[in-house]
């Protein structure tokens, strides 16, 4: 049977899980544990990913994840591929350690987000690593139920579903995961709906309207106005449109823009020189150099990234 293709979505939610090899233990000890716990912070920063929760037990690990980007493969083969780095070093073992691909489902984010994060929080439990959940140190829950310093997961999106109030909503998030503990929580793969989906199936229906194809993944792009992309550009970097036009050698904020029109927007480059008043060729010249300093400048990638994320929240 084929295996099913990844769906990579700009802004979706995800389901995902990995294990590890041959019944492996992923964390011998709490300095591990630790160390994956950096390493998922670390990739939340690089790839702008929003994680609404995470638990960590001995063979896996569990998250849930938006991607505001449509980045997840890379972000995950950037998280695995680390710890695994890590592990051999550290054990003296060599290969992979994780059981071939990660697993991930698309969730609808409106019917099930708060489920999934109570069924991540709730798997030390379900999987009697731990009697008492909330005092489970390798997971975001604490962070649901306690201010907490340091803590990175979207607490404010998942407990604006229980109260407008902070203090209420964590109150009645309490009460959430105790009622999974008395046994009513849900797996959210008794929602699973065309294999790698998890919702209704009008959100399956609607979903599939909208995808298309790209090699082994099934990509969804979601085109932003020109006029978007051109006012964020230009408050970025705090000048004006009639500036990002003027002709100058080796402006990067002018090469940012063509890159983000034809990403972003969709527009071809012919389109983009009669937006600038320059030619196709030289469009291309400019997005071509743009994305060689992309890869010797590592604070114009980060830049970018943020520049990225933020476009993907403003439609």
């Amino acid at each position: 049977m084929a295996r099913p293709l990844r769906i990579e979505i700009e802004g979706g939610l995800y389901y995902v899980f990995s294990k590890a090899i041959e019944r492996r233990h992923l964390f011998k000890e709490r300095k591990d544990f630790l160390k994956f716990i950096s390493i998922l912070k670390e990739a939340k920063d690089r790839f702008g990913l929003i994680i609404y929760s995470y638990a960590l037990i001995r063979d896996s690990y569990y998250l849930a994840v938006e991607t505001p980007l449509g980045n997840l493969s890379k972000a995950i083969h950037f998280l695995n591929t680390s710890y695994t780095v890590y592990y051999n070093r550290k054990y003296g073992k060599s290969g992979p350690l994780f059981r071939g691909r990660y697993t991930s489902y698309v969730v609808e984010k409106e019917a099930f987000l708060p489920e999934l994060t109570r069924y991540i929080h709730l798997i030390p439990y379900l999987t009697k690593e731990s009697k008492r959940p909330q005092r489970y140190p390798y997971s975001s829950l604490g962070e649901y139920l306690h201010p907490k310093k340091g803590g990175f997961a979207d607490i404010i999106t998942v407990l604006s579903f229980f109260s407008k109030r902070k203090g209420d909503a964590r109150r009645k998030y309490k009460e959430f995961i105790e009622e999974g503990i008395r046994g009513k929580v849900i797996d959210p793969l008794e929602k699973i709906v065309g294999r790698t989906l998890i919702g209704s199936q009008q959100f399956a229906e609607e979903l599939k309207e909208k995808l298309w194809k790209g090699g082994d993944k099934i990509l969804l792009k979601k085109w932003i106005e020109k006029e978007k992309v051109i006012d964020a550009v230009c408050k970025f970097f705090k000048t004006g449109f009639s500036e990002l036009k003027k002709r100058k050698k080796k402006d990067f904020r002018r090469q940012a823009l063509m890159y983000l029109l034809n990403r972003k927007s969709g527009l071809k480059l012919r389109e983009i020189g009669e937006i600038l008043g320059i030619g196709y060729s030289a469009v291309s010249q400019g997005i071509k150099k743009f994305k060689e300093q992309l890869e010797n400048d590592r604070e114009l990638a980060k830049n970018l990234r943020f520049l990225e994320e933020k476009l993907s929240r403003i439609r």
